[in-house]
């Protein structure tokens, strides 16, 4: 991991640690029941009397998984993994992996979550805007799906933009690779949107011009720059934070990508870079608002991990720190 990568990271987890799971006056331990859940394919049983989990690794027994869980102080009881059907439809019944956990736990009350998230993170294309979406955590991947998915003609755009002005090949090669990353970053957030019964609409964005050079530096500064900056670190936040284990273990690898995306970004810029550059990135540092990441719902930021506004603000002091080091 370079630098820039281990700044990201760490950006995120010095916030994380200085709020909601951190012994600060709005947080209390208590007893809580959770019920961890996984598709059939992702949990195998193992020689010894445990269990595999896709992407989260092999757990001994379900204490060790229920002790794995974020804000999870000690595990009193916990049920071995159960089928239990999840839907069911005309032709066919789908099942999933239950861990059922009783434990003790930090709780969290921070009543600052209030305003909904604008999604004024990562790469949106010129004249792109993101639809309103529907409350839940359902609604907000379904949102977050749509805005990956804008993200692709964005970067196909700015690896043709790179190659007819003469930008170095890696910087060509990196921004094609970040179109495929963000194809799979759609289909991804599109079926766990799907899981919280609320589906994704693709938005239709149709083959854009080249633009000149001082134009690809300004949108690179703002989008780039500052948007996939602030994405990084949030997607690393989620990574640390979300109870829902499929949805942690997507913004892990998400994060990792959001990362090099941004280095990208930091890179076409000081190939690009420019006055007006300089001020757009400025300005777009500038209109940050907390509401523009924070969670809608107590219920979202412990599904998805999301940051309250208190942590949002300094997620956001984080990325201008960055951005501008």
């Amino acid at each position: 991991m370079d630098d820039f990568s281990h700044a990201i990271f760490y950006a995120a987890l010095v916030v994380a640690g200085a709020g909601c799971y951190a012994p600060t006056p709005a947080c209390s331990e208590g007893p809580e029941k959770r019920e961890l859940r996984y598709g059939t394919a992702d949990l195998e049983a193992t020689p010894n009397g445990g269990f595999r989990i896709a992407r989260l690794g092999t757990f001994s027994s379900c204490e060790a998984l229920c002790a794995s869980e974020m804000g999870v102080e000690r595990v009193h009881h916990c049920a071995p993994p159960e089928l239990r059907p999840l839907y069911k439809t005309a032709d066919a019944e789908v099942d999933e992996w239950v861990v059922a956990c009783d434990v003790d736990a930090v709780h969290c009350h921070d009543p600052t979550i209030l305003a909904p998230p604008s999604f004024g993170s990562g790469r949106r294309p010129e004249g792109f805007t993101p639809r309103g979406r529907r409350a839940g955590a359902g609604g907000w991947l379904a949102a977050s799906a749509a805005l990956e998915a804008a993200s692709v003609p964005a970067f196909e755009r700015l690896a043709r933009e790179l190659r007819r002005h003469g930008a170095p090949r890696a910087l060509v090669r990196a921004a094609h690779r970040a179109q495929n990353d963000e194809t799979r970053h759609a289909r991804v957030m599109g079926a766990l949107a799907a899981r919280y019964g609320v589906p994704a609409t693709i938005p239709h964005v149709p083959r854009l011009p080249v633009r000149g050079r001082e134009e690809l530096a300004v949108e690179n500064a703002r989008e780039g720059c500052v948007g996939e900056t602030l994405a990084a670190i949030v997607a690393h936040f989620q990574a640390l934070h979300a109870r829902d284990p499929r949805v942690r273990a997507a913004m892990r690898r998400i994060a990792q990508d959001e990362t090099r995306h941004a280095l990208l970004s930091h890179q076409v810029d000081a190939w690009a870079g420019s006055a007006r550059a300089a001020a757009a990135k400025e300005a777009a540092l500038a209109a940050l608002e907390p509401g523009d990441i924070a969670a809608a719902s107590r219920d979202e930021a412990a599904a998805l991990g999301l940051p309250t506004r208190l942590e949002a603000a300094r997620l956001i002091a984080a990325a201008r720190a960055l951005v501008w080091s």
